[in-house]
């Protein structure tokens, strides 16, 4: 041993004095360095505006490293590493991440003076180093804590720094400000890599505190989630993975709504009721165990808190498949997914509320005056009225009486076209005796139970009508003053809308303004009404913007050069030219007050999924 490397190690053991610090800060100066920080003709900088950080690779660990790897860096000062007698501050350490990789000749001071220096060689590998965080050891940190706290990047380390990489799960974890349990998402990857190993996977987790956590803050569903992928990206496996982990019955403080008849008005807990639009049959599958049952309880024992298998009530919450009838749809073969299918229709009467319904296409403004009044004057007179008893009387009673109205001959005749015996009008409405009202509302968003409802089995105008009454019912009973159902109201509510870029993209419309613009509402209002927003798209752009910029969480799955390129897409710049790579089931996610990471999902679906 040389007697430089003899000081050092006496150095080291005067430094880690004390067994119960962790790794790294049990061994700050690395043994096996990957390389060093060179201050080198660019200058060393950290700055308000810009950083400016290069680390030289050493030559035979120029293929441990690539692009995105995470790296930590000791704060202490080199030269004093040949002195044992004087201390070596070692107290912080710098997270950074490889922000390019690159060749360069022109050696000046980054040469190296080791015995196995570079010699011969005439290029040196050049890692652009990009800081995340500075780390400190928590004295008084405690087992079942974080040993490490974290704070912005305030000094720049010193040159000749030897650069190490990063093994330690709760530094990574720290430095990145990632919840240390919560919903799992999946694992931090690095170019599809699980780190620090494949064996010793880092759990991504979204921020979800309940009301009897020691967190606080609000649980970031409340924030609002897109999940977005091209289709084969995985973002169904995926999202039923996700929403499997809320399928707990985990409690969140709610407000008694004022027509709960309840003397006593101080908010209450209760479990979450999370309801999925299903348009393409995937999540009625979820109340079944996954056809690998033993490979998805593997890889979720691996991992803190995963919940595996179908939901149901020998579990967390219970589970219900809801089919909504009507006079064109053909149920098939839903019930070979396994599970009870609850068939209810659309009432008419539900139009009482909701007279946008009533309106197709973008029809004017006193077209739209004479649709809402007559809708009005029917159920003044009709309260449980139905949509054919409707068309008799708009024919027979209303059109006559508007004779000597200020309405015109074009606009009575406009609004008859848009209300009176259309076809969807009549397939959808009034289709079943079970209807979405009353105590068949209180079952459907009961609190502790997954409500799957699925509308597969519809087409067109019809199956467009239904998902938009009923989001229309969910949203206005969820966010409105007047609810007409308080168990919606009073229960927290996750509402998962799968091909939602099919109902909240740019409004065109009057019908689809008027969805569209109670989800705006809902997404401005979801951490006061605990109700959260989950949308799956194949393209973010093609959700209405104001609802876009309101989901605080953002999953992206594999996406084309031309979506990540948009103007109305934004993609973290380290993240441009991978995302449009990214192989099944690799996500970018950035959720509130956390670092975008790249996160790997698991390879196995956690309930049943055939598609």
């Amino acid at each position: 041993m040389t007697e430089e490397n003899t000081n050092m190690e006496a150095i080291r053991n005067k430094v880690n004095n004390t067994q119960t610090k962790p790794d790294p800060f049990d061994k700050p100066v690395p043994e096996e360095a990957i390389g060093h920080i060179s201050a080198g003709e660019t200058g060393l900088q950290i700055g308000r505006e810009e950083n400016i950080m290069y680390g030289i690779v050493h030559p035979n660990k120029i293929d441990e490293i690539e692009v995105g790897n995470y790296l930590r860096i000791p704060y202490y000062q080199p030269d004093k590493l040949k002195d044992e007698e004087d201390n070596v501050d070692v107290s912080i350490q710098l997270l950074a991440s490889v922000r390019s990789l690159k060749y360069q000749t022109s050696l000046d001071d980054r040469v190296y003076t080791t015995a196995d220096s570079f010699g011969s060689e005439q290029y040196m590998y050049i890692a652009e180093l990009n800081p995340i965080s500075m780390i400190k050891l928590d004295e008084d940190w405690e087992e079942s804590q974080s040993p490490f706290i974290s704070s912005f990047v305030s000094s720049p380390p010193r040159p000749t720094v030897q650069i190490d990489s990063v093994d330690n799960k709760e530094f990574l974890r720290c430095g990145l400000e990632i919840p240390k349990d919560g919903i799992y998402i999946g694992d931090i990857s690095v170019n599809g890599n699980r780190i620090p190993d494949e064996d010793n996977p880092l759990e991504y987790y979204l921020f979800n505190p309940t009301a009897d956590s020691e967190y606080s803050g609000e649980p970031s569903i409340f924030r609002h989630v897109l999940v977005a992928g091209s289709t084969g990206s995985g973002k169904t496996h995926a999202s039923k993975n996700i929403l499997r982990q809320f399928a707990q019955k985990n409690k969140y403080e709610i407000a008694i709504p004022a027509k709960e008849n309840r003397s006593n008005r101080e908010p209450r807990e209760r479990a979450l009721n999370i309801t999925i639009i299903d348009p393409e049959e995937e999540y009625a599958e979820m109340g079944q165990d996954p056809e690998n049952f033993d490979r998805a309880e593997e890889l979720a024992k691996k991992r803190t808190g995963v919940k595996y298998g179908g939901v149901g009530d020998s579990r967390d919450m219970s589970f219900k498949v809801y089919a909504p009838v009507t006079n064109d749809s053909n149920l098939g073969d839903l019930s070979t997914k396994g599970q009870e299918v609850i068939n209810f229709g659309i009432p008419f009467e539900i139009t009482k509320r909701y007279p946008a319904l009533m309106m197709p296409d973008n029809a004017q403004g006193p077209t739209k005056q004479l649709i809402r009044k007559s809708i009005q004057d029917y159920f003044s007179g009709n309260p449980d009225g139905t949509y054919n008893d409707f068309t008799t009387w708009f024919q027979d009673e209303f059109m006559p009486s508007l004779s000597d109205s200020r309405f015109s001959d074009n606009i009575i005749n406009a609004a008859a076209r848009r209300v009176v015996n259309r076809k969807a009008y009549r397939d959808v409405f009034d289709q079943s005796s079970s209807m979405l009202e009353n105590d068949f509302v209180s079952k459907m968003f009961s609190p502790a139970q997954v409500s799957v409802i699925t509308t597969g089995h519809l087409e067109g105008e019809s199956q467009e009508l239904v998902i938009q009454a009923i989001a229309s019912h969910i949203v206005e009973n969820k966010i409105g003053s007047d609810a007409e159902f308080p168990q919606i109201k009073g229960t927290p509510l996750v509402l998962a809308i799968d091909e939602a870029h099919e109902y909240v993209d740019n409004p065109e419309t009057s019908r689809e303004y008027f969805i569209v613009n109670k989800l705006r509402s809902a997404a401005r209002r979801g951490r006061k009404d605990k109700f959260g927003l989950y949308f799956i798209s194949q393209d973010p752009s093609d959700i209405d913007e104001e609802i876009r910029n309101q989901c605080n969480t953002k999953i992206y799955l594999h996406l084309n050069n031309q979506i990540i390129n948009s103007s109305d897409v934004f993609v973290p710049p380290e993240y441009r030219n991978q995302i449009s790579q990214f192989k099944k089931g690799q996500m970018l996610v950035n959720q509130p007050d956390v670092r975008p990471v790249e996160v790997v999902g698991l390879s196995e679906c956690l309930t049943l999924h055939t598609k």
